[in-house]
Formats: structure tokens, C-alpha cells, sequence
């Protein structure tokens, strides 16, 4: 399980999130300033910056009387710069029908590093040709010239561990509702899982064509094993460009939650093929608020909302026969 290091909560406490919102930003791509020219005036677009680190968190609050409750979404790392793309839909969709929503831009996935070159023959005449004096005092000249380890720039697990717990706090700080729900798409699903369940039982979890990331510290082969008492609803499209496991590892996952006897577990595939987030987050949106509707609130009784209760069904009988009175009646006179 993902764990949250003490010394970030003290880090946390002296950072300020009361920023003024801003729409637009120095050195957002244009396809984050065409996702903000279509913002509506309710959505918030907070410039956070913390232990040099700086990202943004879009939030926009639930547009009802009495809101459901709070959703963090948490798009995919692999999206770069498309992270507004991938939330607009449930952004612009779910606040209008009760649920507080704030989605934190997720840091770039690192590339792969590169294989460590030896140099045998420079390596040898450095020890031949160097004067024993110079191979004596290199050892003090490292010592002196390392960076200590709190001047090092943050790992991608650190940076991203840090966004999410910013915006946990910046969310509950701002939302009302009973219901907290985490929401993780693509790679994202796996640090989801883990702040949920770094938060306790009552923190509900969406995953979003869930795929593993190499540098979470839970795989995602194993990422029902810490959720036995939370809701998870699990939504995925198959086939999955780019992704051709998302069949066979969403089979791996229905399995694995029925051998661990998951009661709150929901997993649903998504119909047709995925193309395109701007084309298929519409309808996700809307199957997404279906599922958390169903799954997390209490549907109050039919005859509480004003609703006549369904009728019987009729008793069907063969033309020119009569209806036998049903058991326990006056029969004759």
C-alpha cells in the first residue's frame, strides 16, 4: 500500500492554497487554451505551486441545492498536457447534477532511463595516468560537490504523491456532501487506489480504463487486495487502442474480486470502441454518475418520492373462460 511520508503532511501545512483562480496561464500548451476557452464561469483554475513543484487543479462545485458529495479525479500521467481534455466532459457534466468535482494535473511520466555506457579504455587510463595525489583527494572532491538529499529534485512518485494529498485537502476544504469518491484513469488508477485506501474505508474508488504503471509502488495485478471494504466500480472499454491486455486484465480483475468476496465491487464495459476522449467522455460521464447514483446513494422508497406504487399483473385466461377467485375466497352464494 501507497503510504504518504510524515514529512510531506509538515511541508503541507505551511503551503498556502488560496490562490486566485486564473484562466489562463503562462506556458500552457494550446491545447489547454482551447479546453479553457470552452470553461464555463463556475470552473476554477487554481496555480498551485509547492517545494518548486508547480501544477494546476480545475475545480468546479456542485450546482445543486444539496450536493451528493466530492469527487478527485485523477487523470492518466501518460496524457501529457491532454489532462483538461480527459475531465472536461465530467467537469462540465456531474457538478450539474450534485457532485463537487476538482481534478489535479498529474506530472509527466519520465522516459525510460537510458542504460548506464561503460568506458573500460577511459577507465584505465584515468587509473594509469592520473597522479596518485589527484586519486587520493577525489574521494573529499565528491563529498564536497554532492547535493544533499533535500536540494534533489522530487521523483515522479514524490511529486505526484504530493499533488494528490494538495488536492485531497484543497477538496475537502472546499466541498460539502456526504460521499468522497476518488476517480483514476488509465495509469492513474493505481495512486487512486492507494489514496483511497490511505483514507479510509468510506472513500469510494472509479477507475477508468485502468493500465499499470511501472513506477507506482502497487501493481495492478494486485490493486483489489487492499480495497475488502470499499466501493470500487470499474469501467473499461475493450478494445482499447494502444492497450491490447484490457480485455484479459479486466477478466483478471473480475475474477480476483469474486475470490476475495469484494461486496462492493462494479464493473461494467463500456459500450463500442474508444476513439477519441472528446467524443467518448460525454457518454462515460454520464454512465459514470449512473453507477455512483445507484451504488452510493440511498434511493429514497417509492412512496416517499410521490410515486403510486406498480400495479399486479393480471391473471391471463383463454378467451370464453372465467377467472378461478383466487384462493381463500367466497366462492358461490
Amino acid at each position: 500500500m501507497l503510504k504518504f511520508a510524515p514529512l510531506l503532511l509538515c511541508t503541507l501545512s505551511s503551503l498556502s492554497l488560496a490562490a486566485e483562480p486564473v484562466r489562463y496561464s503562462t506556458g500552457i500548451d494550446s491545447l489547454e487554451h482551447q479546453v479553457l476557452r470552452q470553461l464555463g464561469h463556475s470552473h476554477e483554475l487554481l496555480d498551485i505551486q509547492a517545494d518548486g513543484d508547480r501544477f494546476s487543479l480545475l475545480y468546479r462545485p456542485a450546482m445543486t441545492p444539496e450536493p451528493h458529495g466530492a469527487l478527485l479525479v485523477v487523470p492518466d500521467p501518460g496524457a501529457a498536457g491532454a489532462w483538461l481534455e480527459q475531465v472536461r466532459a465530467l467537469a462540465d457534466y456531474l457538478p450539474e447534477h450534485g457532485w463537487s468535482l476538482l481534478a489535479v494535473e498529474p506530472p509527466p511520466i519520465p522516459p525510460p532511463a537510458l542504460p548506464e555506457r561503460t568506458l573500460p579504455v577511459m577507465t584505465k587510463m584515468v587509473g594509469t595516468t592520473a597522479p596518485a595525489e589527484a586519486q587520493n583527494k577525489q574521494p573529499e572532491t565528491d563529498t564536497e560537490t554532492t547535493s544533499p538529499e533535500a536540494l534533489q529534485p522530487k521523483s515522479y512518485p514524490e511529486r505526484l504523491q504530493q499533488r494528490l494529498e494538495l488536492a485531497w485537502q484543497e477538496l475537502d476544504q472546499r466541498s460539502t456532501g456526504e460521499q468522497q469518491v476518488v476517480v483514476g484513469i488509465g495509469k492513474g488508477a493505481a495512486w487512486s487506489a492507494a489514496l483511497a485506501v490511505a483514507r479510509g474505508d468510506e472513500i469510494a474508488l472509479v477507475v477508468i480504463d485502468p493500465q499499470p504503471d511501472a513506477e507506482a509502488a502497487r501493481s495492478l495485478d494486485s490493486l483489489l487486495e487492499p480495497l475488502e471494504s470499499h466501493i470500487l466500480i470499474d469501467l473499461y472499454h475493450s478494445p482499447l487502442p494502444g492497450y491490447p491486455e484490457a480485455e484479459p486484465d479486466a477478466r483478471e480483475r473480475r475474477l480476483q474480486a469474486a475470490r476475495l468476496g469484494l461486496s462492493g465491487y462494479h464493473q461494467s464495459r463500456l459500450p463500442g470502441v474508444f476513439r477519441s476522449w472528446r467524443s467518448d467522455m460525454p457518454r462515460l460521464a454520464r454512465q459514470t454518475r449512473g453507477l455512483l447514483e445507484r451504488t452510493l446513494l440511498d434511493n429514497e422508497p417509492e412512496e416517499k418520492a410521490g410515486l403510486l406504487p406498480e400495479p399486479e399483473p393480471l391473471m391471463q385466461t383463454r378467451p370464453g373462460q372465467r377467472s378461478s377467485p383466487p384462493a381463500g375466497s367466497a366462492g358461490g352464494g
